[in-house]
C-alpha cells in the first residue's frame, strides 16, 4: 500500500512537468496510446477500453453544442458590457442562461462518469478509489515539497529555462535570467538593490 501511494504521488507530481513540455523520452518509433498507464493500472480489457472510449465520445458530442451556446452567451455579455449603455436586465438574463447551460454540462459529465464507473468491476473500482484518494493528497504533497519535507520528482517545479544561458539545451534564451514584462511607463530598478 505504501508503494502504491508513493507511486501515485510520483505520477501526480509529474503532471506539472508534463504540462511544461518536459515529456519522458520514449524509444524512437514508439507511441503510447491515450490513457495507457491508467489502462494498465486498472487492468482494463478490450471491451472496457472500447466502451470507455465510446462514453468519452458521446459526452464530447453532447457537450459540444452546450459549450458553443455558453460561448455565444459570453460574447453577448461582453458586447453588452462594451456598449455605451449596458442593459443590466439583459446581462442578468444572459448570466442566468449561461449558468443553466453550465449546469447542464456538469450534469452530463456526472452522468457520463457514473456510466463509466459502472463499466468497471469491483476490483477496478477499488483501484479507482485509491487513485481518487491520491488525487486528494496531491495538494498536501505539493505543500510538503514547498516546506522541503519531500523531494519533488524530476528536480522540482521551477520555471523552465529561468536564468540559463542560450547554449543550454533547455534554455530560456537569456543569459541573465528571464525577462519579466512590466506595464508601460512603470518604474523599474536596475543594478544592485
Amino acid at each position: 500500500m505504501k508503494f502504491l501511494t508513493a507511486f501515485l504521488t510520483a505520477v501526480l507530481f509529474s503532471a506539472p512537468a508534463l504540462a511544461q513540455g518536459q515529456r519522458p523520452e520514449k524509444p524512437s518509433g514508439q507511441r503510447g496510446s491515450r490513457g495507457e498507464a491508467l489502462q494498465a493500472h486498472l487492468q482494463l480489457n478490450e471491451q472496457q477500453k472500447e466502451a470507455l472510449r465510446a462514453n468519452r465520445q458521446a459526452l464530447r458530442k453532447e457537450t459540444r453544442s452546450l459549450a458553443e451556446k455558453i460561448r455565444e452567451k459570453r460574447n453577448q455579455i461582453r458586447e453588452q458590457m462594451r456598449s455605451e449603455t449596458p442593459n443590466a436586465d439583459t446581462i442578468g438574463k444572459l448570466n442566468v442562461e449561461m449558468r443553466e447551460l453550465t449546469d447542464q454540462v456538469k450534469a452530463a459529465r456526472e452522468a457520463s462518469r457514473a456510466e463509466a464507473v459502472a463499466l468497471l468491476d469491483e476490483k477496478q473500482q477499488a483501484s479507482l478509489a485509491e487513485l481518487e484518494q491520491a488525487l486528494a493528497l496531491q495538494q498536501i504533497a505539493r505543500q510538503a515539497v514547498g516546506a522541503n519535507l519531500l523531494a519533488a520528482p524530476g528536480g522540482g517545479f521551477g520555471r523552465r529555462g529561468f536564468g540559463r544561458s542560450p547554449r543550454s539545451p533547455r534554455s530560456g534564451g537569456n543569459r541573465r535570467g528571464a525577462r519579466i514584462g512590466t506595464r508601460p511607463g512603470a518604474q523599474t530598478r536596475r543594478g544592485p538593490v
